[in-house]
């Protein structure tokens, strides 16, 4: 099943776009089993958390360890 998911206080650089998503389907592959934290919805997009199955690797932490967004909350 396909979700349009928006990552809850994600705030990607527009530079920065292009890597974030290739380091994203290269820790989370197309396929992979995720568990979804949800925190909302805007327009029909689910703002969540997204976590690998064993829960060890969130998308935004990932992000933001590799200096790729910034956290914005508001």
């Amino acid at each position: 099943r396909n979700l349009t998911i928006r990552l809850y206080c994600s705030d990607v650089n527009e530079n920065n776009e292009i890597k974030a998503t290739n380091l994203l389907k290269r820790e989370f592959p197309r396929g992979s089993k995720v568990k979804v934290k949800p925190f909302g919805s805007k327009d029909n997009i689910l703002i969540a958390k997204v976590f690998n199955l064993k829960g060890t690797k969130e998308m935004s932490e990932l992000l933001i360890s590799h200096d790729l967004m910034k956290e914005n909350c508001l």
